[in-house]
């Protein structure tokens, strides 16, 4: 098992998303930061289980019952997860 670390992007993008939801449904919020963090335990038991983007070792992984993807790196000790981004959003530079 890899050890997860967040990188500052991923760290907003995640206050981001808890910010906007807990302004409607803060159950729905809890409920989707819980569904994105346990998402990222997967990637810590198996870091190659995401699809490889067009970026250099960079992948990328769908939470699962979300409209979320997480996009991360494997490193030789870690697993750094660097956005989380809804899935309709335009990806610049092909994260």
């Amino acid at each position: 098992m890899r050890e997860i670390r967040w990188a500052k992007f991923a760290q907003s993008d995640l206050e981001r998303i808890v910010r906007y939801f807990g302004a409607i449904d803060p159950a729905l919020a809890a409920e989707l930061a819980e569904r994105i963090v346990k998402a990222t335990h997967i990637l810590s038991e198996l870091p190659q289980a995401g699809q490889a983007t067009t970026r250099a070792g960079r992948r990328r992984w769908r939470v699962p019952r979300t409209d979320y993807v997480l996009f991360y790196r494997v490193e030789r000790d870690h697993v750094r997860i660097l956005r989380v981004l809804h899935g309709a959003q335009q990806l610049a530079g092909g994260l």
